[in-house]
């Protein structure tokens, strides 16, 4: 069972420093003088063995190992913790039994060191048992999903994923599932890795942990959910936005309109006072023997117009009806005043002055 192996120390010695070699001071690796090793290795499951291989050669010697005769990459389950001149195999269990070797060289030469591990049953089989809790979980789209189901068997334990299939059947008992693969084991915990997610990704995971004792499983619903789009919470930003000026404008676009109006309004009632003003009532005199020629502009600053002048000649005056400072009122008959046939009793009014 045990092939322990190792090259004279006294010759490997005188090798290392031989001064008549090629390279003066170089040798193949040897192992230093320490206290007897132990090759053969019993231990309990679930705890750690170590296994050391410490040697020295120039130039530096490298180191490899082998379990039974091949590489030892990985175990069934759990991690190998690999050190400089050792190896450490936490959680022990039943398939870690077996020959390990270590393999020490240089270019001038090797040398090597078998250990038997035996892995001893400590308690009774039992059926496997979660390690941690499997809880519902929310993700967005396009994460990649990494479910994680840690277990504890003794003996060896298989672990699967399976989906729920959704049907109209609420019996727990007689629910569907489907088979998944893709399992990544290390350590003690056993991976279900998802990439790129979609919503229909969405739905009830199980891990389910068996040995020749039992199973166990574990069940947790995974939710996938939409990531809102940048454009869209921008559109909606802008909407917000917007609606906020609007809020604004529309007061301040009233009150602007109603100011305008007013001074609209304003400005025409002043403007009609001041034509009023300047185009009041005016009478119209010829130039008569009685008083002085009337200027060519009439009475206020108007202009002559042939529409309202009427004629001195068709004037029939009467008595006095009133006098004052700048000039006097007659009464008197307008012949064919407007068109009419028979006369019309009107008042004249006479200015002093400059228009006199």
């Amino acid at each position: 069972m045990l092939n322990v192996t190792a090259t004279d120390h006294g010759r490997q010695r005188r090798n290392l420093f031989k001064k008549d070699s090629v390279n003066p001071g170089e040798g193949p690796p040897i192992w230093p003088k320490k206290a007897p090793i132990s090759f053969l290795i019993p231990k309990p499951t679930g705890s750690t063995a170590e296994m050391r291989c410490p040697a020295r050669g120039r130039p530096n010697p490298t180191i490899r190992w082998l379990k039974d005769g091949k590489p030892l990459v990985e175990r069934f389950l759990g991690a190998i913790d690999k050190r400089r001149w050792s190896i450490k195999l936490p959680h022990l269990i039943m398939e870690d039994n077996g020959n390990y070797t270590c393999i020490v060289q240089n270019k001038h030469g090797s040398i090597n060191r078998t250990f038997y591990l035996d892995v001893i049953s400590r308690r009774p089989p039992h059926a496997p048992y979660m390690l941690t809790e499997f809880k519902n979980m929310t993700f967005h789209e396009g994460a990649n999903v990494s479910l994680t189901c840690n277990v504890a068997s003794d003996p060896t334990v298989s672990i699967d994923w399976h989906r729920r299939i959704i049907t109209n059947n609420t019996d727990a008992e007689s629910q569907l599932y489907q088979h998944l693969k893709g399992s990544n084991i290390e350590g003690s915990a056993v991976f279900y890795n998802m990439t790129n997610v979609t919503e229909g990704d969405s739905g009830w995971y199980k891990c389910v942990a068996r040995n020749s004792v039992g199973k166990s499983e574990k069940e947790a619903y995974i939710n996938i959910i939409r990531v809102p789009t940048e454009n869209h919470t921008l559109f909606q930003a802008q909407i917000g936005s917007d609606k906020s000026t609007f809020d604004l404008i529309v007061p301040v676009g009233v009150a602007i309109f109603i100011f305008i109006a007013m001074v609209i309004v304003v400005t025409l009632l002043v403007r009609r006072r001041i034509f009023a003003r300047r185009n009041g009532p005016v009478i119209m005199l010829q130039p008569n023997s009685l008083y002085t020629r009337v200027p060519p502009r009439m009475a206020y600053g108007c202009l002559q117009d042939s529409k309202w002048e009427f004629s001195r000649d068709k004037l029939e005056f009467g008595g006095l009806l009133g006098q004052g400072a700048f000039g006097r009122v007659m009464k008197a008959k307008a012949l064919g005043i407007g068109g009419r046939e028979e006369p019309m009793i009107v008042a004249v009014k006479m200015l002093k002055g400059i228009y006199i």
